[in-house]
């Protein structure tokens, strides 16, 4: 055991990885493996603000991977208050010109960064949903937890749709997703897990050292 465990902190220090240490700046916070240059963007859910409790867990969870992985999540800053929704932070979607406002501003954040996929989790995903059927990405996207309504399916995009078995508010319409995106170009993994509205991690982890092995 104390082998492994030393083995673990030379990887941890090899890979800049910081067990959520992580830094943080104007637009995005950097989490898991500092310094590697596989980065994915993670979109938050619904927040009153970015770093509430549940973004916080959710992502302890991307920190953890992150290092198991030698991956760098870049968790974007929202800059949007929707009144529908409260008034927390949020990925406008209602329209295409919404996902087109939104997704310029995520590609502004990132100021020419290359990377590797998108995750959103609930509203994130809600607007990842969206962004597929309008943008060809040429990029993995990975939605946690959301739904939404397919009008276009037309671009090959490759969209992997984690959703709980549990998750009352999502799962029907989640499911409605992926059936009719069946007949439709857009390319939709369906994949349910035994839970609620969450990011389930050995899942998640799974389906991200599936893609990083292609």
């Amino acid at each position: 055991m104390k082998i492994k465990r030393i083995v673990l902190l030379m990887v941890i220090f090899i890979q800049g990885c910081s067990f959520f240490d992580h830094k943080e700046n104007d637009n995005f916070a950097e989490i898991g493996s500092l310094k590697s240059e596989n980065r994915w963007v993670y979109l938050c859910g619904l927040t009153q603000d970015f770093d509430s409790s549940q973004e916080i867990e959710n992502r302890k969870k991307l920190d953890a991977i992150g290092c198991a992985q030698n991956i760098k999540f870049l968790a974007i800053k929202p800059n949007v208050r929707c009144s529908e929704f409260n008034n927390k932070l949020c990925w406008p979607h209602n329209n295409q010109d919404e996902v087109n406002n939104t997704y310029s501003y995520i590609l502004s954040a990132l100021n020419n960064k290359k990377i590797s996929g998108f995750i959103g989790f609930s509203n994130g995903g809600f607007f990842l949903n969206k962004l597929v059927q309008y943008v060809e990405l040429n990029k993995p996207v990975i939605s946690i937890g959301a739904s939404g309504y397919l009008e276009n399916g037309s671009i090959k995009n490759k969209l992997f749709l984690l959703i709980g078995l549990q998750d009352t508010y999502h799962y029907k319409d989640a499911y409605e997703f992926y059936q009719r995106s069946k007949s439709m170009p857009l390319n939709v993994e369906f994949v349910e897990f035994n839970g609620g509205h969450e990011i389930p991690q050995l899942l998640f982890e799974e389906t991200l050292r599936r893609l990083q092995e292609r």
